[in-house]
């Protein structure tokens, strides 16, 4: 097996990247890719994350082809989402109660929720450098933010809730459906009540 071509093969078909654990999984040694990156043929972008091209460094997608659980949300979702003129510096993301986040950069803000809600309005968006990532829609963002309000900094709350009731997507239906689901359906329609 030419390992070298199978490195190259898999880049190709995953947007340029090459991990080192899926080159573990394909009983592929390391060391080529290391070999790779001292002939020029790979780039090492982030530790166990490779390139084909030298590329600028996106943040959110290589924090998730490490943490693949994790789901962006938050700041991190309404940045995505295109609903805050805020760009984040610090990533936010959501994981599973009981998750064991410890090797998470310092700087990340980690929230947990149940499992059952965890993928509740997960969506795949394009960060601005075009890789897809995994965050969460509007409504759960809105809901996210009601249920924790006292930690959510005051003109960010205001400024959320005034953009989603003034949204021509919005989708009431589905809002207090999630709010129902993760237990704020009350304060949910309390604030949407003031606003519509």
């Amino acid at each position: 097996m030419d390992y070298r071509k199978a490195i190259i093969k898999y880049a190709s078909e995953n947007n340029g990247f090459v991990e080192s654990s899926w080159c573990v999984g394909a009983n592929i040694p390391t060391t080529y890719l290391t070999r790779m990156v001292k002939a020029g043929e790979l780039y090492r972008i982030d530790r166990g994350v490779y390139s084909v091209n030298k590329t600028d460094y996106d943040q959110f997608y290589f924090f998730q082809q490490k943490n693949k659980v994790a789901v962006f949300s938050y700041v991190n979702a309404l940045y995505l989402l295109g609903e805050t003129d805020l760009i984040p510096d610090y990533l936010e993301v959501t994981v599973y109660a009981g998750y064991n986040a410890a090797h998470f950069p310092k700087s990340t803000i980690v929230h947990y929720v149940s499992k059952e809600n965890l993928l509740l309005g997960k969506v795949t968006l394009h960060t601005p450098m075009g890789n897809l990532v995994s965050c969460y829609d509007f409504e759960r963002t809105v809901c996210d933010i009601v249920y924790n309000r006292s930690k959510v900094d005051g003109e960010l709350f205001s400024k959320t809730v005034q953009s989603y009731a003034a949204s021509a997507n919005r989708n009431l239906t589905k809002l207090f459906s999630y709010a129902k689901r993760m237990k704020c359906l009350r304060r949910v329609q309390e604030v949407m009540e003031a606003l519509i």
